[in-house]
C-alpha cells in the first residue's frame, strides 16, 4: 500500500458570473496535459432541475515524479444552479452558462507508489529509517515540486476566471 501525504491544503477558487463550462472542463484538461499528469477522472455527475444545473466533476490527474513518488492533484468542480445563456461576442451568438463554480484543489505525494518497500517488515523499517535520517532532503524536493505544481495551478485558473470577468 502507496503511503499517501497531503502537501498543499483544500484551497477553492469562486466564480460567479458569466462563464463556459466546456471552456472550464478543456482549461484543466489541456493543463494537465501540457504538464505531464496522467488524467483519471473519478467523478462526473450532471443533473437538470428547474433551479437549474448541478455539477459535480472530480479529477485526480498523477505525474509520476521519480521512481519512488507520484504527485496527484485533486480537482473538484462544483456549481449548482447554473443556467444556459446566450450572449454576444463580436456581433455572434455564443452560448455560455450564468451562475457560481466553485473548484476546489489538494496536492497530494505518493511515496513509494508501487508498494515494494511494504512487501515485509524489513523493508519497511529500512524505508522509515532512510526517509528519516539519512535522505530527508529527498522527501522535502519532491514535496516542493508538488506545491510548485499546485500552486501553478491555482494562478492559471485564477488567471482563466479573470477572462470573463466584465
Amino acid at each position: 500500500m502507496a503511503e499517501k501525504k497531503l502537501v498543499a491544503g483544500k484551497q477553492t477558487v469562486s466564480f460567479s458570473g458569466i462563464f463556459n463550462m466546456k471552456e472550464l472542463y478543456n482549461f484543466v484538461d489541456s493543463w494537465f496535459a501540457q504538464h505531464g499528469f496522467d488524467k483519471n477522472e473519478n467523478k462526473n455527475v450532471m443533473q437538470v432541475t428547474e433551479q437549474g444545473k448541478y455539477l459535480l466533476l472530480e479529477i485526480l490527474p498523477q505525474k509520476t515524479i521519480s521512481d519512488y513518488a507520484k504527485a496527484i492533484i485533486k480537482v473538484v468542480v462544483l456549481s449548482e444552479g447554473y443556467k444556459d445563456i446566450t450572449v454576444q461576442r463580436n456581433g455572434i451568438n455564443v452560448d455560455m452558462h450564468q451562475g457560481k463554480v466553485d473548484v476546489s484543489v489538494q496536492g497530494f505525494l505518493i511515496g513509494d507508489a508501487e508498494g515494494r518497500w511494504q512487501e515485509k517488515p524489513l523493508y519497511f523499517v529500512m524505508r522509515m529509517l532512510f526517509e528519516r535520517f539519512i535522505f530527508p532532503t529527498y522527501e522535502s524536493k519532491q514535496t516542493g515540486v508538488v506545491k510548485e505544481f499546485f500552486n501553478e495551478f491555482i494562478r492559471d485558473l485564477k488567471v482563466f476566471f479573470n477572462m470573463y470577468r466584465l
